[in-house]
C-alpha cells in the first residue's frame, strides 16, 4: 500500500519540476503473479484511483517498462503463460488508475530472445500477439534491443501485426540501443536514425497515440550500460514536432535519474517546464563534489568539442606534411617517439601476459607430473602387495578336507598341518563315513607351517 501512497507524491513532485511523463516501477506490487504466494490488487484499487485522478488532472503520461523475461515470442508455453499473467497485471493496474482509455499511457517491452531463428520467432511473436487479452494489446509498444531486434526488426513485426489483427503496433525508438545494435552486428547496415524516426513514427500516429522515444548514453563497463547524465539529445528527436506535426515523449534513461533531467534543462531551456523553487534547488545541487555550474561546463563541452577535435587532428596532420613549415620536423619526431613508446608499451604488457601465461603453464605441468607420479608409486605399491600376497601362497598338490552342513550352519573342519600323516587318516576317515551329498569339497593348500584355505568353484 505504501508503494501506491508513493505513486500519488511522485505525480506531485513531478508536476512541481516540470516533468509530464512518469515510468512507473513494474515492482510496485512484488510477487503478485507468483504461482506460490501471488495475490490480488483489489485492496489497493482506491489509491491507485486517487493516483490515476491526480495525474489526470494534471495531464501526465504514465508508462510501465516490464523485465525482459516477458517474452512474447517464446516457444515456451508456460514462459508464454507467466508473460500473459505478468503483462495483464499491468493492464489490471491501469485499470485501477481509470487510465484503460488513456492512449498515451502504454506498456513498453522489448521483442526478447531470438531462439535460433529470428524469422521463425517473429512469425511466433505474431501468433501469440493475438493470443494476449484485449487491453494488454492496446497498450503494448515494442522498443528496439541492443543485441536482438533492430528497430527495422521491430517494424516488420508492427507491419505483420497491423496485417493479421488491423492495427499497427507502435515502435519506441531507443537511440543508444540503435548504435549498440550496430556495435554487436558490424556486418548489419541499418537505415538512418532520422528515417527510421520518421518510419516509426507513423505507427504511432495510424493509433493516435503521443510518439514516445528513448534516451541514453553509454556509460563505463559493458556497451550497453547507461550513464550518469546524457550531454545530448539526438536532433532526429527533437526536429519530430516540427518536421513530422507531432508531439513525442523523450523518456530519459540516466543512474541520476530526475537529477539527469534537471541538467539536460541547462542545455535545451526551451524543455523548462519547472517553477521558480525547483529552479533553485538544482542550482544548489553538486554530484560527488562537482558543482552544478562545474558539471554544467564539463558535460556540455564535451559534445560540443566532439567536431572540433576532429578537425584538429586533420589539420595537425596536413601541417605535419607541410616542409616549409617551421618546427613541423620536431612535431614529427615527437608523434614518432609517442607512437614508439605506446608500441613499446603494447609489446611489454602483452610479453608480461605471455609470461604469465607460461608461468601458468609451467605450474599446471608441475601439478599434473605430480600427480603422475604419485598415482603411479600408488600403483606400484598395489602391485608390489599383490606379489607379496601370491608369494605366500605355495600351490601344493591339493589335499582334500570336508565341510560339513549341518542344519543350514556351515561347519569346517580344519586340519593341522604341522602332521600330515594325521591329515591324511583325517580326511579319508571322515570322507568314508559320509556320502558325497553330504560333503562339500574344497583345495586345501600348504606351505610350511601356514594354514591357507581357498574355496575351488
Amino acid at each position: 500500500m505504501e508503494n501506491v501512497k508513493d505513486l500519488y507524491k511522485m505525480i506531485e513532485w513531478n508536476q512541481k519540476n516540470g516533468i509530464q511523463v512518469l515510468r512507473v516501477s513494474s515492482e510496485m506490487f512484488p510477487r503478485a503473479t507468483d504461482e506460490k504466494c501471488g495475490y490480488t490488487i483489489e485492496f489497493a484499487k482506491e489509491e491507485l484511483k486517487k493516483a490515476g485522478d491526480l495525474a489526470k488532472k494534471y495531464k501526465h503520461r504514465l508508462t510501465f517498462h516490464p523485465g525482459q523475461f516477458n517474452v512474447i515470442g517464446t516457444p515456451n508455453e508456460k514462459a508464454f503463460e507467466a508473460t500473459i499473467k505478468e503483462l495483464s497485471l499491468h493492464a489490471e493496474i491501469y485499470k485501477y488508475l481509470g487510465f484503460e482509455e488513456e492512449k498515451d499511457s502504454v506498456i513498453v517491452i522489448h521483442g526478447g530472445g531470438l531462439y535460433g531463428d529470428k524469422d521463425e520467432t517473429i512469425q511466433r511473436w505474431v501468433i501469440n500477439f493475438g493470443r494476449l487479452p484485449k487491453i494488454v494489446q492496446q497498450k503494448l509498444v515494442l522498443e528496439n534491443c541492443e543485441k536482438c531486434y533492430s528497430i527495422r526488426d521491430c517494424l516488420e513485426i508492427s507491419y505483420k501485426i497491423e496485417e493479421k489483427y488491423g492495427f499497427a503496433l507502435p515502435v519506441v525508438v531507443d537511440s543508444h540501443h540503435y548504435q549498440c545494435y550496430n556495435y554487436y552486428h558490424k556486418e548489419a547496415k541499418q537505415e538512418s536514425l532520422e528515417q527510421l524516426v520518421e518510419e516509426a513514427s507513423k505507427t504511432w500516429k495510424k493509433r493516435g497515440i503521443r510518439m514516445k522515444c528513448h534516451v541514453s548514453e553509454q556509460g563505463s563497463g559493458q556497451v550497453g550500460h547507461h550513464s550518469d547524465y546524457i550531454s545530448e539529445l539526438p536532433q532526429e528527436f527533437l526536429s519530430v514536432p516540427e518536421k513530422l506535426g507531432m508531439e513525442l515523449d523523450i523518456l530519459i534513461e540516466a543512474k541520476m535519474k530526475e537529477q539527469a533531467i534537471f541538467f539536460l534543462y541547462e542545455i535545451y531551456p526551451f524543455l523548462d517546464l519547472r517553477s521558480k523553487e525547483a529552479k533553485k534547488n538544482w542550482e544548489s545541487f553538486s554530484y560527488k563534489g562537482v558543482s552544478q555550474s562545474e558539471l554544467k561546463k564539463e558535460l556540455s563541452s564535451r559534445w560540443k568539442s566532439q567536431g572540433s577535435k576532429k578537425k584538429e587532428k586533420t589539420k595537425l596532420k596536413s601541417d605535419c606534411c607541410d616542409d616549409d613549415t617551421d618546427g613541423s620536423e620536431e612535431e614529427n619526431n615527437e608523434e614518432q617517439k609517442e607512437e614508439s613508446e605506446k608500441q613499446n608499451k603494447k609489446k611489454t604488457t602483452k610479453q608480461q601476459i605471455k609470461n604469465q601465461k607460461n608461468v601458468k603453464q609451467n605450474k599446471d605441468t608441475q601439478d599434473l607430473e605430480v600427480k603422475i607420479i604419485e598415482k603411479q608409486n600408488k600403483s606400484d605399491q598395489v602391485e608390489k602387495n599383490k606379489k607379496k600376497q601370491q608369494s605366500d601362497v605355495d600351490l601344493l598338490p591339493s589335499e582334500k578336507i570336508v565341510r560339513r552342513l549341518r542344519s543350514g550352519n556351515k561347519y569346517t573342519q580344519v586340519l593341522d598341518k604341522t602332521n600330515t600323516d594325521n591329515e591324511d587318516k583325517l580326511a579319508n576317515q571322515t570322507l568314508n563315513q559320509k556320502s558325497d551329498d553330504e560333503l562339500q569339497v574344497y583345495n586345501f593348500d600348504r606351505k610350511k607351517n601356514k594354514n591357507l584355505l581357498k574355496k575351488a568353484f
